[in-house]
């Protein structure tokens, strides 16, 4: 991926999460000066380095949010997203 950056940009670098602080040209390579989250900031090649845009990597865990809840409710049987859905909440009444 060798795009234009903004400072502000969110970046997976060599795999870990990065934010632009400014990018820059030597010559007619392109350089990037980052916050790398556990690092600290770095200056950076492009030409020598992975770059992935970390919006994958939210996007999967965007897709985490989709999956059904499906666990059951030990009172009534019902999955829990039966129960949410249900207009009225189980009284002791219905034990008996």
């Amino acid at each position: 991926m060798h795009s234009d950056f903004e400072p502000g940009d969110r970046i997976k670098l060599n795999g870990g999460l990065a934010e632009v602080i400014r990018a820059y040209k030597v010559g007619d390579l392109p350089y990037l000066r980052v916050y790398i989250e556990g690092e600290g900031a770095k200056t950076v090649c492009v030409e020598h380095v992975s770059i992935e845009s970390a919006d994958d990597a939210l996007s999967t865990l965007d897709g985490l949010n989709s999956i059904p809840d499906t666990r059951l409710s030990l009172r009534s049987g019902s999955t829990c997203e039966q129960t949410r859905s249900s207009s009225r909440l189980p009284t002791n009444k219905d034990n008996f």
